[in-house]
């Protein structure tokens, strides 16, 4: 029941952004804060698959965000790569994005699994294709899954389970949002892992 609670809840979030229903909320957060009690939170669900959740980064690193949003992108993408990942375990690193690109600063979730690119990381492999290929791929998931929870046969013998392409569309959303960018740089020999880093913007003009 808590998978398929998650997946009525992905539904009903990414609904809810497709709506318009959400706005940015803005305001001073200390994201180091934010990531580590996220992490926290999480390291229960990783010590089940007996993974690490580590966290890295300057301490306190205070930026105009909204942290709610924040918060839903980091979860998401750390639940994915816990999810995911087989053996070793999951870093989640935020800072600054570099002098290159002062005006951002970066988050990001890394894991050691296969990559992308490996036969059994063929359904993320789908969903990051499907989350990065506009609104009507990303209504054709919520649809999809919307029927699939209803008719209560969600599967569970693989590590990556109905939802990824739902918390991915929702991750690509907020962060639309939040004028942020995604890079995802995955080993396409299937042995180093995936890294997904969020560029967002350090002050907002509006």
């Amino acid at each position: 029941m808590g998978s398929l609670h998650h997946l009525l809840d992905d539904v009903t979030s990414l609904a809810r952004l497709q709506a318009g229903q959400e706005q940015r909320q803005l305001g001073p957060v200390d994201v180091a804060r934010l990531l580590q009690e996220l992490c926290e939170g999480l390291r229960a669900l990783a010590d089940q698959r007996h993974l690490f959740l580590r966290s890295s980064g300057p301490t306190p690193f205070v930026v105009e965000a909204d942290a709610t949003k924040i918060r839903r992108i980091a979860q998401n993408l750390i639940m994915n790569a816990v999810k995911y990942t087989e053996q070793g375990g999951v870093t989640v690193i935020w800072g600054e994005a570099g002098a290159a690109d002062a005006k951002r600063w970066m988050l990001q979730v890394c894991d050691t699994g296969p990559g992308l690119q490996s036969a059994s990381a063929a359904p993320l492999a789908g969903a990051l294709e499907s989350a990065t290929q506009g609104a009507s791929g990303i209504d054709a998931h919520a649809h999809a899954a919307s029927v699939h929870s209803q008719a209560g046969t969600a599967q569970h013998s693989s590590p990556v389970q109905g939802g990824e392409g739902l918390g991915l569309s929702i991750v690509k959303r907020l962060c639309e949002m939040l004028d942020a960018s995604i890079e995802i740089q995955t080993d396409t020999g299937g042995a180093g892992g995936t890294d997904f880093k969020i560029l967002i913007p350090l002050h907002y003009t509006s």
